[in-house]
């Protein structure tokens, strides 16, 4: 004799209800400027960024506009709150958003406040790949605007520091060391070009 057993459900228990907050994975990209995650967070719900914003209870001053003409800085508790509604620990996002020096009254703002602030010609972020876009945020498509990685200054080496510079580099990477005579004959190639 077979046990009777109990009907199993059509739809899985964890499909029938609501997804909670946050559950949309929008993922920032490396060096993406905050006003550009946010605008990508808030299209994934049909927001804007200033009703996200409005959601989350952080109050806003300064006049919002699409990146790359403004940027947002946002205080500790404002963070703090964004890192939880999207579930990514704070120290990723702190590490992928653009770090640009906040205002020093937000800062250590014990509120959760957002200040919107025109961003400067010379510091505006570029657009993003729009591969790694889609990517990162599989539920629409918006364009994401990407600080440049920091680039160093070129330093000015004298031919002494050049030489022992590429001599150290040939011994840690095991390349054999040119002869002298090979060596005027190679910068000849290159200076001739």
């Amino acid at each position: 004799m077979t046990t009777p057993t109990a009907p199993r459900p059509a739809v899985r228990a964890a499909t029938m209800w609501p997804t909670p907050p946050g559950a949309l994975r929008v993922r920032p990209l490396p060096r993406e400027a905050t006003a550009s995650y946010l605008t990508r967070l808030a299209a994934a719900y049909h927001l804007s960024a200033a009703q996200l914003l409005d959601g989350l209870h952080i109050t806003t001053t300064g006049t919002p506009a699409a990146p790359p003409a403004t940027e947002i800085h946002l205080s500790n508790e404002a963070a703090r709150r964004l890192s939880g509604f999207t579930r990514i620990p704070p120290a990723h996002l702190a590490r992928a958003l653009a770090r640009r020096p906040p205002p020093a009254a937000i800062g250590t703002a014990r509120a959760a406040t957002a200040r919107w602030q025109p961003a400067q010609p010379a510091v505006q972020p570029l657009p993003a790949c729009t591969a790694c876009t889609a990517h990162r945020s599989p539920h629409k498509a918006v364009p994401a605007w990407t600080h440049p990685a920091p680039s160093l200054p070129p330093h000015p080496l004298t031919p002494t520091q050049q030489t022992a510079f590429l001599h150290d580099l040939a011994s840690r990477l095991q390349l054999p060391r040119l002869a002298p005579a090979d060596h005027d004959l190679l910068h000849q190639r290159l200076t001739a070009r």
